[in-house]
């Protein structure tokens, strides 16, 4: 329940890397990808007013982000994870792919999952829930399966308060589905 300050720095990096350093950041028509994002990080993440956006709101960021609980790094490398890559000049993928190698290198116990931080012990276990979580989207017929294994994970990534009874609960009832769909 703590990031020390080697993995704070290598996550920022990447996030200087893959999101402050590609997105577009002035445009003369309009608002900037930037802006775009600054005002999704105001409303959705922070929840604060939008017109309080600083006028160097990445220096901002940047303070928040090594002031912020070890939780909290968690949840914005999330957010910035799950941002719409349509929206924005941000690859998620080779994001995510960063901060797992990142995550692993300095031997973190969370990992991406399916776009989200989870608890994790090794990379078999990753490649185990991700396999479940990928063939159950194949099949119609184990669709039911597949809302309770992404639930499952749901709660085990919650990094407040990981509800570990009802993952287990939500896993069992994803067995569930398969056998009646068998």
């Amino acid at each position: 329940e703590s990031i020390d300050e080697d993995l704070r720095n290598s996550l920022w990096n990447g996030l200087k890397s893959y999101l402050f350093d590609t997105i577009e950041k002035w445009t003369q028509y309009g608002e900037s990808q930037f802006d775009l994002f600054c005002k999704k990080l105001w409303h959705q993440f922070y929840k604060l007013p939008i017109d309080n956006i600083p006028g160097n709101p990445e220096e901002y960021i940047r303070s928040r982000f090594f002031k912020a609980e070890w939780f909290e790094v968690y949840d914005f490398i999330e957010f910035v994870g799950n941002l719409n890559s349509n929206h924005f000049q941000i690859n998620t993928y080779q994001f995510k792919t960063f901060c797992n190698d990142i995550l692993e290198t300095e031997f973190s116990a969370y990992r991406f999952i399916d776009d989200l931080i989870a608890p994790i012990s090794n990379k078999q276990e990753i490649s185990e829930i991700e396999s479940a979580i990928n063939s159950t989207q194949q099949f119609s017929s184990s669709k039911g399966a597949n809302i309770h294994l992404k639930a499952a994970l749901e709660k085990l990534s919650d990094k407040k308060v990981p509800d570990y009874r009802n993952s287990i609960k939500e896993s069992i009832s994803a067995v569930e589905s398969i056998a009646k769909a068998i």
